[in-house]
């Protein structure tokens, strides 16, 4: 397999089932120097759900809603694994005030989009996997103003947390990198939950 044809296979499915073929034609076209343009519309996508070929709103809003579950629980799992795996930042921060305030922020976001929450390590990855295929494949149980309120809860929630890591990573002076790293995952999640929210806007 090509790698201009792998890179095509990796969108989304409604992506390709509505513009597969003219994409492979272009991608087949523009050869490797359509890498570049191939990898940045593929991350484009993955992280702005609302804009996908649906037929329906509701539609649309499921897969929000997916995504919404998986920014949350990815962000909320980063910045605890920061805390209890590595010396990045001070262990008192895991009892903070603020870090509590970050946590309440991000899981009110969570219960908005969908009153369910799972605990510990493994069984809190694989419901945050889970959860994001099934909301995928239903209609979300939040209304859209629901829907863009737990966005924005776990929006700042995530940013807040982020802001709160970076600073205490600094302040500690230990393993800098793996802090930044992960700050900066958080940032990215933040930002995906809020590009979706103005691409709700559009669509409704």
């Amino acid at each position: 397999m090509s790698i201009t044809r792998a890179l095509v296979g990796l969108y989304p499915s409604a992506v390709r089932e509505r513009w597969g073929p003219e994409l492979e034609e272009e991608a087949r076209r523009d050869g490797w120097r359509g890498w570049p343009d191939l990898t940045v519309n593929l991350i484009r996508l993955w992280t702005h759900p609302a804009i996908w070929p649906a037929g329906s709103v509701t539609h649309r809003r499921a897969r929000v809603a997916k995504l919404a579950i998986a920014v949350t629980g990815a962000g909320w799992l980063t910045g605890h694994a920061l805390l209890e795996l590595s010396a990045a930042v001070p262990r008192g921060l895991a009892h903070s005030w603020i870090l509590d305030v970050c946590d309440a922020i991000t899981l009110l976001g969570f219960l908005l989009v969908l009153p369910l929450l799972a605990c510990w390590w493994l069984a809190l990855i694989l419901t945050v996997v889970q959860l994001a295929r099934t909301i995928g494949s239903i209609e979300p149980t939040a209304g859209p103003r629901r829907l863009v309120t737990g966005l924005w809860f776990a929006v700042v929630g995530l940013s807040t947390s982020a802001g709160v890591f970076v600073t205490a990573t600094f302040a500690s002076g230990n393993d800098l990198a793996t802090g930044l790293v992960a700050g900066s995952g958080l940032v990215a999640l933040a930002l995906a939950g809020g590009g979706t929210i103005r691409d709700l806007a559009a669509i409704d």
